[in-house]
């Protein structure tokens, strides 16, 4: 698997590539969230609220362990984020990542704010919300319409996730 954003994307990784992974795992699972406290500190003195983290980088899979995603979530609660956002899962593994992942979201009080790209649509985020009150939308609406806006409008996707929606991007496709 990759250790860039996003997770298994492109081929074997060098041993260079590996390296700076673990170097990276090592980092998360031992870094205070001082540092992050302080940053919310700093954004919220000059009047801005942090809403969302997004843990680039962290691997979005079964392989990732307790401790990287207790620090990708314990990083959003010390941000003052709602949510932490990343893809929506897809694949064998989706319904195991992303109950493991409510578990997460459930122990910090953060929510999974899932986002959608080419997979978009009316039912993209149904599994997710059956599987927890703490898997939520992180709608991408500019996706959805590159997509096709498969089986309605950005406006019907809207409205039929609007009690779960944390977050959405809006674009000028």
């Amino acid at each position: 698997a990759a250790a860039g954003g996003g997770g298994g994307r492109g081929g074997a990784q060098t041993p260079e590539q590996v390296a700076f992974a673990e170097s990276v795992r090592k980092w998360r699972t031992s870094v205070s969230m001082d540092k992050f406290k302080a940053l919310r500190k700093m954004y919220n003195d000059a009047g801005v609220t942090i809403y969302a983290y997004k843990p680039d980088g962290l691997q979005k899979n079964l392989q990732t362990s307790d401790a990287e995603w207790d620090y990708a979530f314990g990083a959003a609660a010390a941000l003052g984020a709602t949510h932490i956002t990343m893809e929506l899962p897809s694949g064998p593994d989706a319904e195991a990542l992303m109950k493991k992942v409510a578990t997460f979201a459930e122990k910090h009080k953060v929510y999974a704010g899932y986002h959608t790209h080419a997979q978009g649509s009316l039912t993209a985020f149904d599994q997710a919300l059956a599987i927890s009150k703490a898997n939520m939308c992180a709608v991408d609406l500019g996706h959805f319409v590159a997509a096709g806006s498969p089986g309605g409008t950005p406006v019907q996707l809207l409205q039929k996730y609007h009690d779960r929606t944390l977050s959405f991007h809006i674009k000028d496709r």
